[in-house]
């Protein structure tokens, strides 16, 4: 996986987590070429393709679609994009972030209304449900998963008898360990106190319940692990059986990307920096 790409064309930023915008491409295509090394099965990315701040949009995402077509895989899809708030909040000059972003990306996902968590889809792969869910509203200011639609893919995961894994860009907890100053680094907030409705589900409660309540014929979890994005770091915490994984920033330091193998009872995860841009300073 990879994740807040942040792709731009503006000039790098020097505060506390600086941005190196103006190397996001060589950045792209360090990482695509790095994770081509490992022969995955295919590739997720947790939103964020895009940052914000960028000036042509529709430029930018035809670049990193370029960067990306390079990724090689076993499957149908070399990679399964969702959208981040980054995404749902840049002007596409008449179009909207489905169109201009992430329909370019993966155009199956073109039939989706362009709405509050509304790019939700699933996919099967060797046995296992995958479930991308959208957690960003329209405007990609607040987070909000589709409890139905969740619902929905757990039920048909347990009435299959499958495992599954969750992948969306926001937190799906309570973090009121993160220092503030590190939110405000990844919300580009000078000052202030975060808005914690950007960082978290505001239906988390719902989300938990939804998850927790589907379990198989073993009285294990349906859902083997969510994995999020969106902070910017890398965490791990288990919550009733089942992990929930952060991973960091493709371009932010410590700039890398996740590989995942997954086995009958469980899986492994290893963050790869990406070197000449994870180097201390």
């Amino acid at each position: 996986t990879i994740s807040d790409l942040h792709y731009s064309d503006q000039p790098s930023t020097q505060n506390v987590r600086g941005r190196p915008y103006a190397v996001s491409d060589a950045i792209m295509t360090g990482l695509v070429n790095a994770i081509n090394g490992f022969s995955p099965d295919f590739t997720v990315i947790k939103g964020d393709m895009l940052d914000a701040n960028v000036s042509a949009p529709a430029t930018s995402i035809a670049a990193l679609k370029t960067r990306l077509e390079v990724l090689t895989a076993s499957g149908p899809n070399k990679y399964y994009p969702i959208p981040g708030n980054h995404d749902k909040a840049i002007n596409y000059g008449g179009l909207n972030w489905v169109t201009g972003n992430l329909g370019v990306l993966y155009p199956a996902g073109n039939s989706l209304p362009a709405g509050n968590s509304t790019f939700n889809y699933s996919f099967l792969h060797d046995g296992y449900r995958f479930i991308m869910l959208d957690s960003s509203t329209s405007n990609g200011i607040t987070a909000e998963a589709n409890i139905a639609t969740l619902e929905a893919e757990l039920s048909a995961a347990q009435a299959a008898k499958q495992k599954a894994f969750i992948f969306m860009h926001h937190e799906a907890t309570e973090e009121s360990e993160i220092p503030n100053d590190i939110l405000r680094a990844v919300l580009d907030q000078d000052s202030g106190t975060v808005n914690q409705a950007q960082i978290r589900l505001s239906n988390w409660s719902s989300f938990f319940n939804t998850v927790n309540s589907h379990t198989l014929e073993s009285g294990e979890p349906v859902v083997a692990s969510v994995f999020m994005g969106h902070i910017h770091d890398n965490r791990k915490r288990v919550f009733n059986n089942i992990p929930y994984v952060r991973t960091s920033s493709g371009l932010q330091f410590p700039t890398g990307f996740n590989i995942y193998k997954v086995y009958s009872k469980g899986y492994t995860q290893t963050f790869y920096k990406l070197p000449g841009y994870s180097d201390d300073i």
